[in-house]
């Protein structure tokens, strides 16, 4: 008997596919964007990586989540933060609590994210 999944975990599934689909072309295809980034200056570690967008919904969020993934995969220490303040997606992709982030710490509420 499988179990049913409800909308929210389908939508997550369909963007987190680094995590939910590891054989898919999608996957392969954010693992080859992974390497190129590397292999760019392989002399200098590459240490930050901004992904940003003109308009909503184009999938910002996505392609962080998903490069964040695999990055993490390799063993390397990944941070992922969504600094889009009006409208935050990745504690949504990641099914995590929004009630203190970034611009708590900004504020000076917290020491540590």
């Amino acid at each position: 008997m499988t179990k049913k999944k409800n909308k929210s975990q389908e939508i997550k599934s369909d963007k987190l596919v680094a995590l939910h689909h590891k054989k898919s072309p999608a996957t392969e295809a954010f693992r080859t964007i992974r390497t190129n980034l590397q292999f760019m200056s392989p002399d200098k570690e590459l240490k930050v990586i901004m992904v940003t967008g003109s308009e909503a919904g184009i999938g910002k969020s996505t392609v962080a989540s998903n490069l964040a993934l695999t990055f993490s995969m390799t063993g390397q220490k990944t941070l992922l933060i969504d600094t889009d303040m009006r409208k935050p997606m990745l504690h949504k992709l990641f099914d995590l609590p929004n009630f203190q982030g970034l611009s708590s710490y900004l504020a000076g509420d917290q020491d540590e994210i």
